[in-house]
């Protein structure tokens, strides 16, 4: 992330909602923490889908949404 971060000379969501140009991977698992990934037959979906914080995350690591629910998609 921290490298999205300088590349893109932008910033990420942090702690408290703050913006912040130094990312940390406690604060990655923190805003992934508590998400349910439903299995119903061979399809997967989020239950709640995602924050938009959490799709900014996504966009820094270079993960898909859809690769975050299927793993092996991609």
């Amino acid at each position: 992330m921290r490298q999205y971060v300088e590349k893109n000379h932008t910033t990420i969501t942090g702690f408290d909602k703050k913006l912040t140009n130094r990312p940390a991977s406690f604060m990655m698992t923190t805003k992934f923490s508590g998400m349910i990934i439903l299995k119903i037959g061979r399809e997967r979906r989020l239950a709640n889908g995602f924050n938009k914080v959490q799709k900014e995350y996504l966009l820094a690591l270079g993960v898909t949404l859809e690769n975050f629910i299927n793993p092996r998609a991609g």
